[in-house]
């Protein structure tokens, strides 16, 4: 739910800038002016800036309007109740009015060129092939300067997409893109009672099926690793809170049930029912009752066939897993 939109007097200066930037905050007051000012720096300056305080704890919103009223770009700040930061990137997403849109995290960073780059590449793109792309992909660099992953292949743009699926398979580097704004806007994340996070991955593989990515070998987000509240420390955290188990049994079964949206490997597939039948588990011995409406959706027949061969198994790999999950 929205309580606030506050915005610059720079915000009505423009109707459809270049480029637009959102950033969902949850607390970390003493980060966020690092993300906000590198977007006040950008080189390119036909952009717009859009800020979501996503329910902090803290109060922040000194910190977010002392930017605003100084920031010589257009700001528009909205302040809504806690919903998980896909629910705060769906709000600021759906606030944008740019072409193309970038979402950077709160405790990290651009580099001043990183917009004009993104904006230049696109520009570059012919436009058949722009067409058909939904991102340019580039690369981060962490806080000591040093670049996340090794260089893209000079010629990976001309490859086939099997080509590329096979050279990113497996691949957990972390890269930055920015996104054609009208395909954002259309296919905003999923936002499922009760569930917390939901993986980019729901929207980027699903839009990964239709278009194409376009590659560029520029360090264009300094990404700061090993922040006490990050998303990916708390992820590799050994004890977790049980809404982890929620989130996962929502995010498996949803991919399960939109299996057709994706283009899943057998075996990502088959990860995908493992996971939802292991996670189910884990729900009914921590003594959980889920009264969600999407817990009453019918998987599809050939998956209920496979989660009844994998009960046994999958309950016995439950058992191993769950006291690493705090009630």
């Amino acid at each position: 739910m929205i309580i606030s939109i506050k915005q610059n007097n720079k915000w009505d200066s423009v109707e459809k800038p270049k480029m637009s930037v959102v950033t969902s905050v949850y607390n970390r007051r003493d980060v966020i002016m690092r993300a906000m000012m590198s977007i006040e720096k950008q080189t390119l300056r036909d952009i717009e800036y859009v800020i979501v305080n996503n329910g902090s704890k803290i109060d922040i919103d000194d910190v977010i309007e002392d930017y605003l009223n100084k920031a010589t770009i257009p700001v528009l700040y909205i302040k809504k109740s806690y919903g998980g930061v896909h629910e705060g990137r769906n709000c600021g997403i759906s606030h944008t009015r740019g072409e193309y849109i970038a979402i950077l995290d709160s405790d990290d960073e651009y580099i001043p060129e990183a917009l004009e780059i993104f904006y230049n590449t696109w520009q570059s793109i012919p436009s058949p092939i722009r067409n058909k792309c939904r991102e340019v992909l580039a690369f981060c660099k962490n806080q000591n300067e040093e670049r996340l992953g090794q260089p893209f292949p000079q010629d990976i743009n001309n490859w086939s997409e099997d080509e590329q699926r096979k050279y990113f398979h497996n691949n957990k580097i972390e890269y930055v893109g920015v996104n054609r704004g009208d395909l954002l806007r259309e296919n905003l994340f999923p936002e499922p009672e009760g569930v917390t996070y939901v993986p980019e991955n729901i929207i980027w593989k699903k839009l990964q099926k239709l278009y194409k990515s376009y590659y560029i070998n520029d360090c264009l987000r300094k990404y700061y690793i090993g922040s006490e509240d990050s998303l990916v420390k708390s992820f590799r955290s050994r004890k977790k809170p049980l809404q982890f188990c929620i989130n996962g049994l929502w995010s498996s079964k949803y991919y399960i049930i939109h299996k057709s949206d994706y283009d899943f490997s057998l075996r990502e597939s088959f990860l995908n029912i493992i996971k939802y039948c292991v996670y189910n588990h884990l729900i009914k011995l921590k003594k959980l009752e889920l009264t969600y409406d999407w817990c009453g959706e019918t998987l599809p027949f050939e998956a209920r066939v496979v989660t009844k061969l994998l009960y046994i198994p999958s309950y016995f790999v439950a058992l191993f897993y769950v006291d690493n999950y705090s009630d």
